[in-house]
């Protein structure tokens, strides 16, 4: 099926004409959405106002943030430093103790047995 010149003209015009169509629909969207836009701000003058001023204040906040952690994220660190010193010393003074104190073996109890175990005792004239 081999195409003729015509028809491939045809096709190509069909083809730029869609795209122009497509073309002019988008800028309208553009357009409105401009001009919709504009009419919004105009309406809510206020509210954009007091909009903008949230904006400038978060951003103000954003940046006292950001600088107060500046300030505080050495600090931070140093504590943190200090804190993992001071348990390494901890632990190494706890293990020259365990190597100073040698552990002593547990003794054990001698159980009491009474010398003379075919005497019963001052209670055997009892009857209970």
């Amino acid at each position: 099926m081999v195409k003729t010149i015509r028809q491939l003209e045809r096709e190509i015009a069909m083809q730029r004409r869609r795209i122009s169509k497509e073309k002019v629909l988008s800028e309208k969207i553009i357009q409105q959405r401009k001009l919709e836009r504009e009419l919004f701000q105009l309406r809510n003058k206020k509210l954009l106002d007091t909009g903008s001023k949230a904006k400038r204040l978060s951003i103000k906040f954003g940046k006292g943030i950001l600088s107060a952690g500046k300030k505080a994220v050495p600090i931070i660190q140093k504590q943190a430093r200090l804190i993992r010193e001071q348990q390494l010393r901890d632990e190494s003074i706890a293990k020259a103790r365990m190597k100073r104190i040698p552990k002593l073996p547990k003794k054990k109890k001698k159980k009491y047995r009474p010398s003379n175990q075919n005497n019963p005792g001052v209670f055997s004239n009892l009857d209970f």
